[in-house]
């Protein structure tokens, strides 16, 4: 699934706003299932977060997360 970042660094999931960065405003963001109501946040072939729905939060990675 592909998602736009709104100017202010945010993107709408479910309804809702949440916040990812600024500085991919504008940009297309990419979210891969990694298990039930968790997503991995890629931009092009960089990991850069994840989401957790329910929880309506998204987390940096750890380095254990990246070279997975």
């Amino acid at each position: 699934m592909i998602k736009r970042v709104y100017q202010h660094g945010d993107i709408s999931w479910q309804g809702q706003r949440l916040f990812l960065s600024e500085a991919l405003a504008g940009e297309d963001v990419g979210f891969e299932a990694l298990a039930d109501g968790v997503w991995l946040v890629r931009f092009g072939w960089m990991k850069l977060a994840k989401l957790d729905e329910k929880k309506r939060h998204i987390k940096a990675l750890t380095a254990e997360d990246i070279n997975q």
